[in-house]
């Protein structure tokens, strides 16, 4: 077929292809109303079914009773530290034998963090990781020996809310109104069980000579916990004390700990943390009428966090010599104040003293001390603008 005689069917094909593809074009060619009223209806949502004397404000009573669980978990967790020169200390006893001089280390430092898996009105469940590192320095040389052996920690915890109270803080903004308001004053108990278990990652045998084994020494141990938390978080500061017990479980540990290792414990646990606030001016004098205010931003900040954890051990200690078995071998305590600067958020600079009896570091829980670190600290402390007007 020649060039000239494929025209005629070409031309009809386009101009059938045009015909066909403006016909749909020309159908859907309508108004808005129209094509609203052809529109399928859509379907009305279904009202959320009302239980027997159960409204909206209950839901919304729960909703903020479960947010308030969380906040107090979040908040009445461990610290987590990083200490330059590590702790400075007296000579350390080990076992009744000869004391060590204090270790020359290159930092300690305890990270942990909370991941609240499941969070409910009433209950919360949590997995609770943690570390606790020590770098020496290498002897004589310049550097340093790796972290042989850290503590991991790790833990599943369950929490119930016994009681909660909450009540509208009396905050006086003069004549200046919150765009939204503060959060209400809350009181809260909470009981906390949980598995914990803590290792450090090594195969050697942990005694060489009676002596624990620093470069490889074994150690394993995993513990039931339990405590009952009371407390209060308010406009102006948050506080909360903590009783405590861990019951160690001994079928799961390494033979050499026991009569070594103190695997009962009990003790308490008190915080405070002390809120300031001040205003700065965020935007520019409007005209002088009565409609007109100037901008202003209300931080309400942590200032200083407090802590005192007490303990004492109550296990056997009838593989150690018995000048060893005294009440100083069982008890650790030890106090933290952290100091948060108004330029810093939720990092603060941190001062602690104590005393161990037993030493929380894996292997070296032979050792006692008394000891003062100092660093850099975090935690879930307050750091909250409001804007008024």
């Amino acid at each position: 077929m020649t060039p000239s005689s494929l025209r005629l069917p070409l031309t009809a094909a386009l101009l059938f292809g045009a015909l066909w593809s403006a016909a749909p074009l020309t159908a859907h060619a309508q108004t808005a109303d129209s094509a609203a009223a052809a529109r399928p209806p859509l379907s009305t949502p279904k009202a959320r079914p009302v239980r027997a004397g159960i409204d909206d404000s209950t839901y919304a009573r729960r909703y903020k009773q479960g947010r308030y669980l969380r906040d107090a978990i979040q908040h009445n967790r461990p610290i987590s530290w990083i200490a330059p020169l590590g702790e400075q200390s007296t000579p350390h006893k080990s076992g009744g034998l000869s004391p060590d001089r204090h270790p020359d280390y290159v930092f300690t430092s305890y990270v942990t963090t909370s991941f609240i898996v499941v969070g409910q009105p009433r209950w919360a469940f949590t997995i609770d990781p943690g570390f606790l590192l020590r770098m020496r320095y290498g002897g004589d040389t310049r550097g340093s020996y790796p972290v042989r052996t850290p503590s991991y920690h790790a833990s599943g915890n369950f929490y119930f809310l016994t009681r909660i109270r909450a009540t509208p803080p009396p905050v006086d903004y003069g004549p200046n109104k919150p765009i939204a308001p503060p959060d209400d004053d809350v009181h809260y108990q909470y009981l906390r069980l949980g598995l914990r278990h803590h290792s450090n990652g090594q195969q050697g045998n942990a005694l060489i000579n009676g002596r624990p084994n620093e470069l490889d020494g074994n150690f394993v141990n995993n513990a039931i916990e339990a405590d009952y938390a009371f407390g209060a978080r308010t406009t102006r500061a948050a506080w909360a004390i903590t009783p405590y017990a861990s019951y160690g479980l001994r079928q799961l540990a390494d033979p050499t700990q026991d009569g070594r290792y103190l695997f009962r414990r009990t003790g308490i646990r008190l915080t405070r943390e002390v809120f300031s606030s001040w205003r700065r001016v965020i935007g520019k004098p409007a005209q002088a009428d009565e409609e007109s205010t100037v901008q202003l931003a209300r931080r309400n900040k942590s200032r200083v966090y407090t802590e005192l954890n007490i303990n004492v051990g109550l296990s056997r200690l009838d593989s150690l010599p018995t000048a060893e078995q005294k009440f100083y071998r069982r008890v650790n305590a030890e106090g933290t104040v952290v100091f948060i600067p108004r330029f810093m958020h939720q990092t603060g600079l941190f001062v602690t003293v104590g005393y161990y009896g037993e030493d929380p570091y894996n292997i070296n829980y032979f050792n006692r001390y008394a000891f003062v670190r100092a660093g850099i600290a975090t935690a879930a402390f307050r750091n909250v603008t409001e804007l008024l007007r």
